[in-house]
């Protein structure tokens, strides 16, 4: 029989999943702040990627009420680990609702650093957990692309506090500034990478995100950045398979 702290988990899975979508709607829904694309277009940077890379999100979301739903199943709210796995997922449900809410009511600063990073520390906990339980593979699936994505979006947001609360430095140093953000993106990628015992789910979101950084650092003629863009892609492919073949 499941516990009352298993039905409120599983509640809780359920409602922030479903949250998460309205929660990108708020400005729209209650006319107050900015829509987090403008927001966004205000501090971005050339580590943020293009425009339709963003399109990302409506499979994230849809993956996000798929584990909710499986996990909520009676067979599967007794399981331990599941039991981890979940609340690692609610925690980065509501972080990612807390950075949505703060980016359009009050713009990208340290406290919407401090919640889109702990969403990715709690997804790729959850990525972790998943990969080392039997039966799993549905939060392996759906929580995998999730912590790839807010990865590099962490990164991305660096760079947009840092322009937010002190302003864009020249062209030259920003560009500078992305090699470095991206670079560490990537190592910090291929290192989650070794300890989920190379996820592709989430290398596929990674890279996903760097191609629409290359991409958009392409089409503004910066070719450095782009081509750092693409060497993080290849490094992280590298050593994903380096640990699928070597398992």
């Amino acid at each position: 029989m499941p516990t009352q702290a298993d039905i409120g988990l599983s509640t809780a899975g359920v409602v922030l999943s479903a949250a998460q979508p309205l929660a990108a709607y708020l400005s729209e829904l209650t006319g107050k702040g900015m829509r987090e694309v403008d927001r966004a277009r205000q501090s971005d940077g050339p580590v943020t990627p293009a425009d339709g890379t963003f399109a990302i999100w409506g499979p994230l979301f849809l993956g996000s009420l798929t584990w909710a739903g499986w996990s909520a199943l009676p067979e599967n709210r007794n399981d331990p680990a599941l039991r981890r796995i979940g609340w690692l997922a609610c925690g980065t449900y509501a972080s990612n609702i807390a950075w949505s809410i703060q980016a359009q009511l009050s713009g990208l600063g340290w406290p919407s650093l401090v919640f889109i990073s702990a969403g990715a520390a709690n997804a790729t906990a959850a990525l972790i957990e998943a990969e080392r339980t039997p039966g799993a593979e549905v939060a392996r699936y759906t929580l995998g692309p999730l912590a790839g994505w807010l990865s590099l979006a962490s990164f991305a947001n660096i760079e947009a506090t840092l322009n937010d609360r002190f302003g864009r430095p020249s062209e030259e140093a920003e560009e500078r500034r992305a090699i470095a953000l991206l670079g560490t993106a990537a190592a910090t990628a291929s290192a989650v990478s070794v300890a989920s015992g190379g996820s592709i789910p989430y290398a596929a979101a990674v890279s996903w995100g760097l191609a629409g950084t290359a991409l958009r650092n392409f089409r503004e003629q910066k070719p450095a950045v782009a081509m750092v863009a693409c060497a993080g892609i290849a490094l992280l492919a590298g050593i994903t398979a380096a640990v699928r073949f070597g398992r």
